[in-house]
């Protein structure tokens, strides 16, 4: 039995040395020499001194160097924390901080704006660009250390010249392997933390329901920091089936990702749906009918049934799909096949039933089991759940409560109802919004807004345009000020990842408010699709 995620590359190296492990754009790597580079990297990470649990923070373009750095951590020990690389330096510095790790795998020039906070300068000269390792050690966010202590730095290219590691450092199944950032209410993200057992328990689960096998090919479409990620790097590896890193050039058009998939011969693809969900693309997903899928898995956000409707028209005629459901606090915890009844007669997908290491409760307001037929909201034990927020208690308390099963479940937020198809999605119990497959927490994103000079309060909501959710800023101005949309954009895009950052931008004289003086986020979302042709300011395609 594999006992941590770093044992699936080693076994799958072992068995399939000569099959391949990843392509990308720009290279390809066999199952030994993935395992091989990994063993060099997790080698001068323990030469460094790293330990079990040291976080290493990963921030790297979708390369062969990506898995390199993942199974490198994991064999060395430590546990990953993967920051996209497009995320604004502001953001990444605040993950970091959280995260205090004890090294950093990026371009030298992200490196330094993780670090330090900078903007991503121009370009320093030759290999300034290429995955490093900075080694910074225990110790580098005590305000006590000394002035001027500058991380030790050296190219990967640097660590594939030393010995492998003999054998992965073993780590207890209950070790920290990965933390996942999410966006926070409070106004700074939130790690969510996961051990090597939360993610082999949904890894062993996803592989036998998708039956993937060495012959298959996956798609790996999400961030790194993404949850949907962990099945694409971990699941693949223990089919020793093939990884495709879909190029970032592909995202947002639908005819270029359906291109990728017949191209590279993709037989399983995972992403949210609105990535190939546009009823618009009848024309793109025509293309899928002369692809190898035989397995469409959609997750992170709901499943519109129209453009489904048009996907599965042009889907080969044995391709299966299927929708999962979790929060990145329990990974996939339900899931639902889809059939031609949902399809076509359906007006919404159900997220199905509980996953086998799973037990669901739905919850009315007072707390007590809601009646049969009722919506209430979703709570949920299973053996893939979080161990927790990272470095803060208080938060993991206040979403942990021990069911009259003695297992620790965790309250989604979610509202569900359930009927014979199982768990249908019905909205939320907070102001939590689900943009692109992403978790947004509005108040974040009203938090960098109102630390402009010229805006006084911001509402913040979702709002339908097409067959894809943006996100919708009504602003209340301050006195005598002109909102300047371009500054706003620029602005929001420092601090705010591209998914995060609103595509309507609405100013206002007063808000609308409820009783007791506070926003009325209904009567703001009205406002916003009365007046949302006119007044769109950000108007891009939708970034996954």
């Amino acid at each position: 039995m594999t006992s941590t995620l770093s044992h699936l590359l080693l076994q799958a190296a072992d068995a399939h040395p000569d099959r391949p492990a990843v392509w990308s754009s720009t290279g390809e790597l066999t199952y030994a020499e993935l395992s091989d580079l990994s063993m060099r990297l997790a080698r001068a990470l323990v030469e460094h001194g790293i330990e079990p649990g040291d976080r290493v923070v990963i921030a790297l373009a979708k390369d062969v160097a990506l898995p390199i750095a993942i199974f490198g951590t994991l064999l060395a020990g430590g546990a990953y924390v993967p920051i996209d690389y497009l995320t604004p330096p502001a953001r990444a510095h605040a993950i970091v901080g959280d995260a205090e790790p004890v090294a950093v795998i990026s371009s030298p020039q992200s490196m330094r704006a993780m670090l330090f906070g900078d903007t991503y300068p121009a370009h320093d000269g030759p290999g300034d660009n290429s995955p490093a390792l900075h080694w910074l050690g225990r110790g580098w966010f005590d305000p006590d250390r000394p002035p001027g202590r500058r991380p030790v730095s050296e190219s990967l290219y640097q660590t594939q010249q030393l010995d492998q590691l003999r054998s992965p450092v073993e780590v207890p199944a209950s070790a920290l392997a990965y933390i996942l950032y999410t966006s926070g209410s409070t106004g700074r993200p939130k790690g969510v933390a996961h051990t090597q057992d939360s993610a082999l328990a949904f890894v062993r689960w996803a592989v036998d329901a998708v039956r993937l096998g060495e012959n298959d090919v996956v798609s790996q479409h999400a961030s790194p920091s993404f949850d949907l990620s962990v099945f694409d790097f971990f699941g693949a590896a223990m089919a020793a089936a093939r990884l495709a890193l879909v190029p970032a050039s592909t995202f947002g058009r639908v005819a270029s990702l359906c291109r990728f998939i017949v191209g590279t011969g993709v037989t399983v693809w995972y992403s949210v749906p609105s990535a190939l969900l546009r009823s618009s693309a009848t024309e793109s997903l025509a293309l899928l009918q002369g692809s190898a899928l035989r397995q469409v898995i959609l997750a992170g956000e709901e499943i519109p049934v129209g453009p489904l409707r048009i996907l599965w028209q042009h889907l080969p005629p044995s391709c299966r799909v299927a929708n999962w459901y979790g929060p990145t606090e329990t990974n996939v915890c339900t899931f639902h096949d889809v059939t031609a009844l949902d399809v076509d007669g359906g007006d919404s997908i159900p997220i199905g039933r509980p996953c086998p290491y799973a037990s669901t409760s739905l919850a009315a307001e007072n707390g007590t089991v809601s009646p049969k037929g009722a919506a209430g909201e979703l709570l949920v034990a299973s053996d893939t759940l979080m161990s927790g927020y990272w470095k803060r208690q208080d938060a993991t308390s206040r979403v942990f409560s021990t069911g009259h099963d003695g297992r620790v479940y965790y309250a989604t937020g979610d509202l569900v109802s359930r009927d014979a198809r199982g768990l249908t999605f019905r909205g939320r119990v907070d102001r939590l919004l689900k943009v692109r497959g992403y978790r947004v927490q509005p108040e974040e994103v009203e938090h960098v807004l109102e630390q402009r000079a010229d805006i006084d309060e911001a509402a913040v909501v979702k709002h339908r345009r097409g067959d894809v959710d943006v996100l919708a800023a009504v602003v209340r101005l301050a006195d005598g000020r002109a909102l300047e949309h371009d500054a706003v954009s620029v602005h929001c895009r420092r601090f705010l990842p591209t998914y995060m950052v609103p595509d309507v931008i609405l100013p206002i004289g007063e808000l609308p408010r409820g009783p007791r003086g506070k926003a009325d986020y209904q009567a703001v979302l009205e406002l916003v699709q009365s007046h949302s042709d006119e007044d769109s300011v950000l108007s891009r395609d939708a970034i996954c």
